[in-house]
């Protein structure tokens, strides 16, 4: 039941394209999107600067959108969600794994 509610109701995520090309021989998207930290304002204001904003990227076939799929109705094979490890400052290392699936008709 936990995910039935998902995104949590206020949260707000605001994409916009970072980078668009080719690369291994597939057209894709690269989106950033943006959030407040969900959590109530005493947390919030405990949190150090650098925790109250979260970040998320998703790597897409190169004619996708984020609402409307891919052009003539269908979509990707599938989604992976990968998770930050310890050390992972960035996205690098997440984007090395999701470009082999992309190839594979696989979102990230």
């Amino acid at each position: 039941k936990l995910f039935q509610t998902w995104p949590p109701p206020g949260l707000k995520i605001d994409y916009k394209i970072v980078e668009r090309g080719v690369r291994e021989g597939v057209r894709f998207s690269l989106w950033e999107g943006t959030f407040r930290t969900p959590c109530v304002d005493r947390i919030y204001d405990a949190l150090p600067l650098e925790s109250r904003m979260g970040r998320v990227q998703f790597l897409v076939p190169g004619d996708m959108s984020l609402t409307g799929g891919l052009p003539g109705g269908g979509g990707p094979a599938g989604a992976v969600v990968h998770l930050a490890a310890t050390g992972d400052q960035g996205f690098s290392r997440r984007l090395r794994l999701a470009f082999p699936l992309l190839k594979q008709g696989v979102c990230s």
